[in-house]
């Protein structure tokens, strides 16, 4: 899988970078551009902070990447997909959280119907809310140019996903 980007504290304006030689916590997560017959691509909406992202999340102990992206899909979304294509790899550095997280992408089909997501507890509270778009306005949706200051990861979030999104374009533009 080709390496997309790094994305660290320094890159996003903050004043500290990633710290050469210190020990990180290793998070691995897969994200789906998922598009339904319409063409159509699901975020979801944060509603507490205001903000959309893509779906997806962490990978279990035992399970690959493509297991854990679908796995995640069918919790956030409510279906299940076809992994279309490899959108590639983004690293991210967060030092405050002492965290390398390994970001997997992937361009996905809805296959079968779409049922009820099955959020967990913290995706409840956080008002989180699945919405289907254009890819140009899921675009426009996510790159967000006023952070929730409260979250220190929401920069990260929204350079690692509007990344995806652009590299979805360029991908299926072909």
């Amino acid at each position: 899988m080709k390496l997309l980007k790094e994305i660290s504290d320094k890159s996003l304006g903050k004043s500290d970078s990633e710290i050469l030689g210190k020990t990180y916590k290793l998070r691995k997560s897969a994200r789906g551009v998922l598009l339904n017959d319409k063409n159509e691509v699901a975020i979801q909406y944060v509603s507490k902070w205001n903000y959309h992202k893509l779906p997806g999340g962490g990978i279990d102990p035992g399970e690959t990447v493509e297991e854990g992206l679908k796995r995640e899909l069918v919790e956030e979304v409510g279906c299940d997909c076809e992994i279309v294509e490899e959108l590639g790899l983004i690293i991210e550095y967060r030092v405050e959280q002492e965290l390398l997280h390994m970001s997997h992408g992937y361009i996905c089909r809805v296959k079968g119907e779409v049922g009820e997501p099955s959020y967990e507890q913290g995706e409840i509270d956080a008002g989180f809310k699945t919405v289907w778009v254009p890819l140009d306005e899921a675009i426009v949706l996510i790159d967000i140019k006023e952070y929730p200051e409260n979250i220190y990861q929401a920069k990260s979030i929204i350079e690692r996903e509007t990344t995806f999104l652009k590299e979805a374009k360029r991908i299926l533009n072909r």
